[in-house]
């Protein structure tokens, strides 16, 4: 049947006794440390008032009058954005990330179509701008036309690009897959190899794009790469179709369904994957039959 998972390893990433709990519940006693981080806009202001020296005190005062265009405040916000991982210098304010601090009401349909116009209107006809006056001048446009600030809402943080490669060395490591295996990874065989299933569940936990409790994070996975085909309606009813659809009842096995028949084209999972496999390969010997005791597993029905 197309799009199933290829065969299950066992073990490769069993819980351990004494910490079962109901399907589909999460452990109340054990937090398991992923690598996500979680970030509200006001922590992210905080720190910058403390790397530019700035008193509490001057802070509040910037943000009770709606942060005014002074150097200083200029300083704060461009650094407060940069810290919450929603500026880059080079391509400017990343709306996949600066609007989830940000509420928009509900009867406002124009919300994002004027913010855009505002951005370029701030920033087409003038080239000479700092940095600083650029990120200043863009969140202004937010502040002003997309939605109430939520100051205090922790938002998840999208990882750097050194992070996202870290994430999938990390996750290559904990499933602990032979050079062989490797191998065959690194050279893109990756979707159809039987340790595929639980490595992308390994991976998209330590990276929480999927929860046991709540399964695939949609709005995560486009916070961190702003593909807005994930957001679609389309998408959506992949994703619950995979999920009623017939086979495994693991995790790992549901995972895949969702990743192979809804996710793979739309995310670059495989390719970060194939990456942190060449970087774990350490020997240059074949993969042969005499070496590797992996079974077969292409053109299999």
């Amino acid at each position: 049947m197309e799009n199933q998972p290829p065969q299950h390893v066992e073990g490769a990433l069993a819980e351990p006794c004494g910490l079962c709990e109901e399907e589909g519940k999460e452990s109340s006693a054990v937090t398991f440390p992923f690598y996500s981080y979680v970030k509200s806009f006001r922590t992210g202001l905080r720190e910058c008032a403390k790397y530019y020296e700035v008193s509490d005190c001057d802070l509040n005062r910037y943000i009770q009058d709606s942060f005014p265009e002074t150097d200083v405040v200029k300083k704060l916000v461009r650094c407060a954005l940069v810290n919450l991982a929603a500026w880059d210098d080079a391509s400017g304010v990343l709306d996949n990330v600066i609007r989830n601090y940000f509420h928009p009401v509900p009867e406002d349909t124009c919300y994002h179509n004027r913010t855009q116009d505002c951005i370029s209107k701030a920033l087409g006809s003038c080239n000479s701008l700092d940095q600083f006056s650029k990120a200043y001048l863009s969140f202004q446009c937010y502040f002003n036309q997309y939605g109430n600030l939520l100051t205090d809402e922790d938002r998840f943080i999208p990882y750097a690009p050194y992070e996202v490669q870290e994430l999938a060395v990390n996750s290559l490591v904990i499933a602990d897959l032979s050079q062989c295996v490797l191998k065959q990874h690194a050279l893109g065989n990756i979707i159809d190899e039987p340790h595929f299933p639980s490595l992308l569940l390994a991976h998209y936990l330590h990276s929480v794009y999927y929860t046991s409790r709540d399964g695939i994070q949609l709005e995560i996975l486009y916070d961190q790469y702003g593909n807005k085909e994930l957001l679609t309606p389309e998408t959506h009813q992949c994703v619950e179709a995979a999920q009623a659809a017939p086979g495994g009842s693991h995790h790992s096995d549901k995972l895949y369904r969702i990743f192979s028949r809804c996710l793979q084209h739309i995310v670059p999972t495989l390719q970060e994957l194939q990456d942190g496999a060449a970087s774990l390969i350490v020997d240059d010997q074949d993969c042969g039959c005499d070496v590797c005791t992996q079974t077969p597993f292409y053109n299999r029905v």
